[in-house]
């Protein structure tokens, strides 16, 4: 996150936090929250656990040796004091010095990176082929003055985890703020992308100025994914409903190849 200006306003900030990097080489979950909490949680890429991370981490420390810093990386957690470093987690099930965790780190660095692309690859698919639909869909919207369209549904894989992913037009709704505010979906989403959208079907990376500012007709395209009460992904989904107060609309999930 970037800075933001600290205000009296009990819904914070007036604007936004800034983002100041998609890919950071780590991110601090929590602050104290009381006088108990002696420890900070920090999750980053299992790369960043080089030779000497963690003989450095525990000196850091101890001038509080009450304080830990727990490193949260994907074979497992690395738990710092001032006097020692604790493990847990299937990775670093046979590790028995600080060498074999730094190379179970690199191991499970090589296997993320791998992971990654091929999510990577993945998603670019399901982008290529949501664009071939979007001169349509987007007629359709406006012919039908329409206020959502369906435009396509995939299950998807992220990090060995089935989900669903949906992509969604609105006719109506301009903007990302106004569809979290009135829009109430069953089952829950959440949205990782959205786009604006032109008559010729051109897909747009999202600004929050640029319709207004640039092209008035552009529509608002969203990528959410189906989530349980639980914040999990979905699997099972096959039905996507939407409300507006009293107002609702229901969409069959019928999944393309992804």
């Amino acid at each position: 996150m970037g800075p933001a200006r600290i205000t009296q306003d009990e819904d914070g900030p007036p604007s936004p936090w800034g983002v100041e990097t998609d890919n950071p080489d780590f991110f601090v979950v929590n602050d104290q929250w009381n006088p108990h909490q002696t420890y900070i949680r920090v999750e980053l890429n299992p790369s960043k656990i080089v030779p000497g991370l963690l003989p450095d981490l525990c000196a850091m420390l101890r001038p509080r040796p009450e304080w830990g810093v727990d490193l949260a990386i994907t074979c497992g957690l690395i738990h710092a004091r001032h006097d020692k470093i604790m493990i847990a987690g299937p990775g670093f099930r046979p590790c028995s010095s600080l060498a074999d965790v730094e190379r179970a780190s690199q191991e499970a660095a090589v296997l993320l990176e791998i992971a990654e692309k091929d999510n990577a690859q993945r998603r670019a698919r399901r982008r290529d082929k949501v664009r071939a639909l979007l001169a349509d869909a987007y007629r359709k919207v406006k012919d039908e003055n329409l206020d959502f369209h369906l435009v396509a549904a995939f299950r998807t894989t992220s990090e060995d985890r089935p989900g669903v992913s949906i992509w969604l037009m609105f006719g109506k709704i301009k903007g990302n703020d106004e569809a979290d505010e009135r829009i109430k979906s069953e089952p829950d989403w959440v949205r990782p992308s959205s786009y604006w959208v032109t008559s010729d079907g051109f897909m747009h990376e999202n600004t929050l100025e640029w319709p207004e500012e640039g092209n008035p007709l552009a529509l608002l395209l969203a990528e959410y994914e189906l989530q349980s009460d639980e914040g999990e992904p979905l699997t099972n989904a096959s039905a996507l409903v939407l409300r507006i107060g009293e107002d609702a609309w229901r969409f069959e999930l019928e999944f393309q190849p992804s």
